[in-house]
């Protein structure tokens, strides 16, 4: 009788526990914009890394394409147009390709913005 005591006063100390499924969590940001993962299955640091870096990818090309044709959009805009300009614009090409919000064309890459960005 006192054997089969023991396992159940261990149970009641311990207590049962069961693997808990949570996704890998880490820093879903770049600059000052955090993002949030659409599906819960692809919020991990490795999938971020590598969307991201595909989304500057694109945008920086883009953006040494402005700087180079700058001088043609200052005629065509009658003023400059500073490289912080095209900065902000290279930062709004990486959180469109994220997200698909700022153009609506789409979902990007599965990202959101976070709730406190």
């Amino acid at each position: 009788m006192k054997y089969s005591v023991i396992p159940f006063i261990a149970l009641l100390i311990t207590g049962c526990t069961t693997a808990q499924n949570t996704p890998a969590t880490g820093d879903f940001s770049y600059e000052d914009v955090r993002f949030a993962a659409a599906d819960q299955t692809i919020q991990t640091p490795s999938k971020f890394n590598q969307d991201i870096t595909e989304c500057q990818s694109i945008a920086q090309v883009q953006y040494e394409t402005d700087i180079k044709n700058s001088a043609k959009l200052a005629e065509i805009y009658g003023q400059p147009i500073s490289p912080e300009v095209f900065a902000q614009k290279r930062k709004a090409q990486v959180v469109d390709c994220m997200t698909g919000k700022i153009t609506g064309k789409g979902t990007g890459k599965g990202w959101l913005l976070a709730q406190d960005s």
